[in-house]
């Protein structure tokens, strides 16, 4: 059985269309971990905001 009804994929795996040249992924790297900071901050203020209503709540007063 023959092969030569199969044609080749347009765009291989790398190569110039790939992963080759990704010299801005620093810069990525470097804006996603600021991300993850903030984000971690974001919830503790969130979660401590949320207990001293629920604190607030609960206390007779």
């Amino acid at each position: 059985m023959s092969n030569r009804l199969r044609q080749k994929t347009e765009a291989g795996q790398g190569g110039g269309l790939g992963h080759s040249n990704m010299s801005h992924w620093d810069y990525t790297e470097a804006l996603k971990a600021n991300s993850r900071r903030r984000r971690r901050q974001h919830g503790k203020q969130e979660i401590k905001s949320q207990l001293q209503e629920f604190n607030s709540l609960t206390r007779p007063q």
